[in-house]
């Protein structure tokens, strides 16, 4: 799986957990078709940047018992043409409605480009 694809299990995984809406943790193993231990590393990991999580046996669910937010930018620079101009790009992956990621690609003049 790629580098690209966990950071969207992370924030899917966050969406989930805001929302009240993981399930079980079998239910959220299926949901991001992985393995429940794997579902518990992704938590540490949100655990390791500062979340505060249990799991709620009334709303079988994950939550934050914190006021947690996650976000993914991604910024990258490339050189045109061989030359020293280096243009900014900045990758924001924000989940949407239909249960997808979008991407979206900022280039330092401000302007969107969905990937």
């Amino acid at each position: 799986m790629s580098f690209i694809d966990n950071l969207k299990k992370l924030e899917y995984l966050h969406f989930k957990i805001k929302t009240h809406s993981t399930g079980t943790p079998d239910e959220l193993s299926c949901k991001l078709q992985k393995s429940r231990r794997a579902v518990y590393n992704m938590i540490d990991e949100l655990k390791d940047m500062g979340a505060d999580i249990c799991y709620c046996r009334t709303k079988q669910s994950f939550i934050y018992k914190n006021n947690f937010d996650f976000s993914i930018v991604i910024k990258t620079s490339n050189i045109l043409g061989g030359r020293k101009q280096f243009v900014n790009n900045i990758l924001k992956c924000n989940y949407n409605a239909r249960n997808s990621f979008i991407f979206t690609a900022q280039d330092e003049f401000g302007q969107n480009n969905v990937l």
